[in-house]
């Protein structure tokens, strides 16, 4: 199965960036220094989105919380996050998520896999939190499909063109004058979606046709630099898409 192919960092180093992209991240690892990792086994109960407006949107198991961050550099401060206050199972996660938290003061964005991972570290080497990119929490704009024999497609208005992942398994799309609701499945980097839409005649010079034909074709994607890039099978090509939050 091919992934597709956007360079990684040449040394496998993380390295900072200015800004997190607001995507969806889901926490993967605690990282002790000390008493080494610990895994989370569903990593979509605990996640954190950093929106463009300076606040934080996270959730910690059973609860939601939103609060502000502040980015200089590689350093990354919270203020005070406010959650919801239910009382979460026996093993949730929740507390240690939110403690954490509390301590980060710095992060990275590591390069060095398929996709980015987003890492934040605590004072002196004291921990590390790893989260992995999600589809779920944005709407994905198409932006370009890249033909592996350098033909270039782009639609004049990419939020004509939009894929939305929910956390249930289902995906919802527009196509241009039409809607698309269908499902999809993920193993690692591969990808599978199955889209079925309206049937309204587009004006001419819709990409509606391409649009199906790029998505439920692809069968493997990466996140980078807070895009997402689909690809289909045989290195034909690459559609990229970029995040927007979906209003509320």
């Amino acid at each position: 199965m091919a992934v597709p192919q956007i360079v990684a960092a040449q040394d496998g180093t993380p390295e900072a960036t200015a800004e997190i992209p607001p995507i969806e991240w889901h926490l993967v690892e605690f990282i002790d220094t000390v008493a080494g990792s610990t895994s989370v086994d569903e990593p979509a109960r605990y996640t954190i989105q950093f929106l463009e407006d300076g606040n934080v949107a996270l959730r910690a198991d059973c609860n939601r919380g939103f609060g502000e961050y502040t980015i200089e550099g590689s350093s990354l401060t919270f203020g005070p996050i406010a959650t919801t206050l239910v009382l979460c199972p026996e093993d949730s996660l929740s507390d240690r998520y939110l403690e954490e938290l509390s301590q980060v003061t710095s992060f990275v964005i590591d390069e060095s896999g398929a996709s980015d991972a987003l890492v934040l570290s605590f004072m002196a080497d004291g921990g590390m939190l790893r989260f992995e990119p999600a589809l779920t929490g944005v709407v994905w704009e198409w932006q370009v499909f890249e033909g592996g024999d350098g033909a270039i497609v782009a639609p004049d208005d990419p939020s004509r063109y939009t894929l939305e992942f929910t956390s249930d398994g289902s995906v919802f799309g527009q196509v241009d004058c039409n809607r698309g609701v269908g499902s999809y499945t993920v193993d690692g980097a591969g990808i599978e979606i199955v889209l079925a839409t309206t049937k309204m005649l587009c004006p001419e010079g819709s990409l509606d046709a391409e649009f199906i034909r790029y998505v439920t074709e692809s069968n493997t994607f990466v996140i980078r630099d807070g895009q997402l890039s689909l690809a289909p099978p045989m290195d034909t090509g690459i559609a990229t898409f970029s995040p927007v939050i979906p209003e509320e």
